[in-house]
């Protein structure tokens, strides 16, 4: 949630999708207006425990949400990360192959969470620039 603020978005956890639950989190532009509205959200991430559930809820927002969303798996280790590439590579879930971008928990945590807090008045001066 904090590197979404940072960013200058809006994001939500555990998002109602027409009966589905997204389990991770959306993010939606500038403000709270365009989740209200029930505008699609720029993003979605979900945290992967298991990788065909995880698959299941980000094929649901892309159905629900068509093509202007972006699509996010966060797993834990190397070893979630190849058990998700392996599901993506066959099965059900084949068409999400190039759509999923796969990051790992630690890349956001360890690094991008902890730059941004240290230049977050900066991230936030030029992700604003065209919202005054």
């Amino acid at each position: 949630m904090e590197a979404a603020q940072l960013f200058g978005y809006y994001p939500v956890g555990n998002v109602d999708v027409g009966g589905y639950r997204l389990g991770g989190l959306a993010w939606w532009g500038g403000n709270e207006d365009e989740y209200r509205d029930g505008l699609a959200p720029l993003a979605v991430f979900e945290v992967v425990d298991n990788p065909e559930q995880a698959l299941a809820r980000l094929k649901h927002a892309r159905d629900r949400w068509r093509g202007g969303v972006r699509l996010y798996a966060v797993v834990r280790d190397e070893n979630a990360r190849k058990a998700l590439e392996r599901v993506l590579r066959g099965g059900s879930f084949h068409e999400l192959r190039r759509r999923v971008k796969v990051i790992l928990l630690d890349e956001l945590r360890g690094g991008l969470v902890q730059d941004l807090r240290r230049h977050g008045e900066l991230v936030r001066e030029f992700v604003t620039l065209d919202k005054d």
